[in-house]
């Protein structure tokens, strides 16, 4: 029985996809903002994202997609709107994670 599982995981991970949904990057993009900024971020909302033109990342694992975000969030008590478009790089930990592009 055990034999049979090892070949139905490999099949299960080759058919992951190999960009995150919409949902995925919201994910990662909120846990991003929480855990990455030098000021207290609390209460992010993502009201609009929207991923296209993810292409395979060059020199470095995952995808590069373009993320055009509206997100709203409380920063040292201040309740705060952005919107704001530009690539981000996603790579799957288990989960979806979200980095900046470096040049």
């Amino acid at each position: 029985m055990r034999y049979l599982i090892l070949p139905v995981l490999l099949l299960l991970a080759a058919c992951a996809p190999d960009q995150p949904s919409n949902a995925d990057a919201r994910q990662a993009m909120v846990e991003r903002m929480e855990a990455s900024t030098k000021a207290s971020v609390t209460g992010v909302q993502v009201y609009a994202l929207d991923l296209s033109g993810c292409v395979p990342a060059a020199g470095a694992e995952g995808v590069v997609c373009q993320v055009a975000l509206d997100v709203g969030f409380e920063s040292q008590g201040v309740q705060q709107r952005s919107d704001d478009t530009g690539p981000m790089r996603f790579v799957r930990e288990g989960e979806w994670k979200a980095y900046p592009v470096r040049d």
